[in-house]
């Protein structure tokens, strides 16, 4: 599995193997991701590690899920399938988040409080920096040949 952001590309078994051999929670392949995704990405490889590690241990259950090593000649099988998640770039949102937190505030834009959420939250473009974002992963995203993809 492989994380894509602002042209960088981050694979989760490296950052997995990198935290159980190392202990250290970062991985020069996390460095590469904006902070606001490295604890993103470190929760889904803690994550995924403690679900193999336990769908092993206890053996009940059949592997649902593996992890593959990041390179275009590892064999999925006939029943695997590749996953790449990719990041759109920065939306106003994300801005409006950020200095929510800077102010010290918990962001919280959900239904129950949809009022209270700036109109221009509601259905937020991309700011410029995002818009140089998104343009930068295409070529990591022309890059996976997807099946199948869901925007």
């Amino acid at each position: 599995i492989s994380f894509c952001t602002a042209g960088a590309k981050v694979s989760l078994q490296a950052v997995v193997g990198s935290v159980q051999a190392t202990g250290a929670m970062t991985t020069p392949q996390l460095e590469q991701l904006p902070a606001e995704d490295q604890a993103r990405v470190r929760h889904w490889a803690v994550f995924f590690a403690g679900a193999k590690q336990a769908a092993e241990f206890f053996g009940r259950r059949p592997r649902r899920f593996r992890l593959l090593p990041d390179t275009p000649l590892a064999s999925l099988g006939l029943r695997s399938k590749r996953i790449h998640f990719i990041r759109h770039g920065e939306g106003h949102h994300n801005v409006w988040r950020a200095a929510e937190f800077a102010a010290g505030r918990k962001p919280h834009a959900k239904r129950g409080n949809i009022g209270e959420v700036p109109a221009e939250l509601h259905d937020p473009d991309l700011t410029a920096r995002g818009r140089a974002e998104a343009t930068a992963s295409r070529e990591a995203a022309r890059r996976t040949s997807p099946e199948l993809l869901v925007t």
